[in-house]
């Protein structure tokens, strides 16, 4: 897949994106942003550790990487948010979530209730799972069409049981790693995957599409 040069606004009304953030989810990398807001997102942060729901009026949610298993006593008594967010993805939120969002999208973490949309536990383990990845799309997500080909990298001790759908959202591939994970559908995205959108910004602009409903 050759990247575009560019990729702009994809409607010229502003697209109302929540992203996590606060000290649970740090790593929202600013290509994953630019290349949103690039595509017309209007990204609105809100903090998994004290907000009891999601901001108002938003179409679309972006969860990325950082340290839930810190701070997953917190994460799990914040029962308002996570009946929240669950609600709205049953509903039909479209969601991307990374890394760190896939584990807060769980059941459980560690025995801890997490959101609940994914049917599958997370646990911390010893081993670092870490390498830029290519990452083949098994079925079509809100970032990606089926058969497309991305580029991103994993860093995680945690694992997930079971580690994606039926199809699975990706086939990873590197030197030391051939596998299938991931859960996908038309309106979510949930993977280790840290996707690179410096290079493709693409996966944002057809993310921030599929929110505005073009």
């Amino acid at each position: 897949v050759t990247p575009p040069a560019s990729v702009g606004p994809v409607t010229r009304t502003p697209v109302r994106v929540a992203v996590a953030g606060g000290p649970a989810f740090t790593f929202a990398y600013t290509d994953t942003l630019e290349a949103l807001t690039g595509a017309g997102a209007e990204l609105v942060t809100f903090d998994p550790l004290r907000d009891d729901a999601l901001p108002t009026g938003c179409q679309g949610l972006v969860v990325g990487g950082g340290f839930p298993e810190t701070h997953a006593e917190a994460l799990a008594s914040n029962a308002g948010l996570l009946d929240d967010v669950a609600r709205q993805i049953r509903d039909g939120l479209v969601t991307w979530a990374e890394c760190g969002g896939l584990i807060w999208l769980c059941r459980e973490l560690d025995g801890r209730p997490m959101v609940g949309a994914i049917d599958a536990t997370a646990s911390m383990g010893t081993r670092l799972h870490l390498g830029y990845r290519t990452a083949t799309t098994l079925r079509p997500s809100p970032s990606a069409p089926d058969g497309a080909q991305v580029r991103g990298h994993e860093f995680h001790y945690s694992t997930v049981t079971p580690s994606g759908s039926d199809p699975a959202a990706f086939h990873l591939t590197s030197r030391f790693s051939n596998r299938d994970e991931g859960w996908a559908s038309d309106r979510l995205l949930a993977t280790y995957l840290h996707q690179h959108l410096g290079a493709d910004p693409s996966p944002a602009s057809r993310f921030v599409a599929t929110c505005a409903g073009v």
